[in-house]
């Protein structure tokens, strides 16, 4: 082996951190893979791995968790933030937000949700962003885009709404209802013209006596 190899291979194995004497949780990945994990940390952090852990639970008797809401790769950046002094809502971005989301909301680490969910206000409105905020609570969010959609969105956008969620596609007809009613206060119903309405859209019709979820 030449002295660049060696040095190559000695800087990857530097950057492969060994686990510390309090990681005595085994993770196990069904993506493949497996780490350490400290089931304090975990444990401070989650009410779901508090609960997984607790006295008379399989995982606690075997001191092993199967993972299936994230690879590993995911997850060792999700656990990450979870350490002592390792927060910084810089890495948070556009490329990671979903993954750690889907994470954060599925342990319930609110901390970090709520974080997402900060990043989140930041990006783009669609159709599957509002989809994304409702599915994980995110009311901000969810808010947001169902305005935005209201004003802006599509007949596309209202049938991918409405093949996924009939409670967000009447959160945001009953916003475009609003929207009409502040143009036209003698206009309170959907113009079949618009490409938007959800008539066009082969929605159903909004009922009065109901309101968004």
């Amino acid at each position: 082996m030449s002295g660049k190899r060696k040095r190559e291979t000695g800087v990857k194995e530097a950057k492969a951190e060994p686990p510390k004497f309090w990681d005595d949780l085994r993770l196990e990945f069904s993506c493949g893979g497996t780490r350490m994990a400290s089931s304090q940390l975990l444990c401070s952090c989650s009410e779901v791995f508090q609960s997984m852990l607790s006295c008379g639970m399989k995982e606690a008797q075997q001191r092993s968790v199967k993972v299936e809401v994230a690879t590993k790769e995911d997850f060792d950046a999700f656990y990450g933030l979870l350490k002592p002094f390792a927060w910084n809502p810089s890495k948070l971005t556009a490329q990671n937000v979903d993954k750690l989301l889907t994470i954060s909301d599925y342990y319930q680490v609110d901390k970090l949700k709520k974080a997402c969910e900060t990043t989140l206000l930041r990006l783009p409105v669609t159709p599957a962003r509002l989809l994304q905020a409702e599915k994980a609570g995110l009311k901000s969010q969810f808010d947001r885009c169902a305005r935005e959609l209201a004003s802006k969105g599509t007949k596309k956008d209202l049938q991918f709404i409405r093949a996924s969620s009939p409670d967000a596609l009447l959160a945001v007809s009953v916003l475009l209802l609003k929207l009409r009613a502040q143009a036209d206060p003698l206009d309170v119903g959907f113009d079949s013209s618009d490409d938007r309405s959800p008539a066009n859209a082969d929605c159903f019709a909004v009922s009065p006596c109901r309101t968004p979820s």
